[in-house]
């Protein structure tokens, strides 16, 4: 600030020095100089005593219910392509919450063949109990529902999963058949199956839930499926029925299944 002003004390400064006038005043300066005064005068100003606002809050919390209804459209996971065949419409109820979404999933069947399929099997399994009942099943629930599936719904699931359609084919060159397909791929795996007998394709689907039941949740499937199936292992007489082609093992009265065609929702 100080050389912003100096132009304008210096323009002052000549406007002076234009008196020719001579000067007989003393014009000494003896004011004294620096003299600072220092102000002693006491800070009376009241301190701040107001309170601090220690009102609490008393406005009521938000209870108003949630009243928005539940979403109940069926999930969008019907897999391509065959999701309007009875695995398909199965795969997508598996995801369902709720009886309304279930009904959506069945509307969507290509044909009423293909929802009555799936309604037979869908209630063998509600009537034998073989459905997990909490929606996060331990895994003893899981192996329960499995043999439960493979003790009593044999037919109902094979119908399902073969469009109630036999053919001439073996266990075993089913198995290499459905080895071709995704697992998302649903109508490649209706033609392997739906081309097989109706006795191998019985003992494809014991051999392969017993494999499921003992395996389930293992995180090396492939060594415990090995093991399940080895001469002494539990599956070792349904995997000997698929693979000789002798039909289901004796007694044997379900079946299993691909995982994509499972029994849990």
């Amino acid at each position: 600030m100080r050389r912003a002003f100096l132009p304008i004390f210096c323009a002052m400064s000549a406007a002076c020095g234009d008196d020719s006038s001579p000067s007989t005043t003393d014009t000494t300066d003896t004011s004294t100089s620096g003299d600072v005064t220092t102000d002693t005068t006491p800070d009376t100003t009241p301190a701040d005593t107001t309170p601090a606002d220690t009102t609490p809050d008393t406005a009521p919390a938000d209870t108003t219910p949630d009243t928005t209804p539940a979403d109940t459209s069926a999930p969008d996971v019907q897999p391509e392509p065959g999701g309007g065949i009875c695995t398909g419409v199965f795969a997508c109820a598996s995801t369902c919450t709720t009886e309304q979404c279930v009904a959506i999933c069945l509307a969507a069947a290509d044909n009423e063949a293909e929802a009555t399929l799936y309604t037979a099997y869908d209630t063998c399994l509600d009537t034998n109990n073989c459905l997990p009942t909490s929606p996060l099943p331990t895994p003893e629930e899981s192996k329960a529902s499995l043999e439960c599936e493979r003790t009593n719904c044999l037919a109902a699931k094979v119908d399902c999963v073969t469009g109630k359609i036999a053919g001439t084919a073996t266990c075993a060159v089913t198995s290499q058949c459905l080895r071709g397909c995704l697992e998302e791929d649903l109508l490649c795996q209706r033609t392997c199956l739906s081309a097989a007998k109706a006795q191998a394709a019985n003992a494809f689907f014991d051999f392969t839930l017993c494999v499921e039941r003992e395996c389930l949740g293992n995180v090396n499937f492939l060594t415990c499926s090995q093991q399940a199936t080895s001469s002494i292992g539990p599956c070792s007489t349904v995997f000997n029925a698929c693979f000789g082609d002798a039909g289901a093992a004796p007694g044997a009265a379900g079946g299993g299944g691909l995982p994509s065609a499972g029994s849990e929702r």
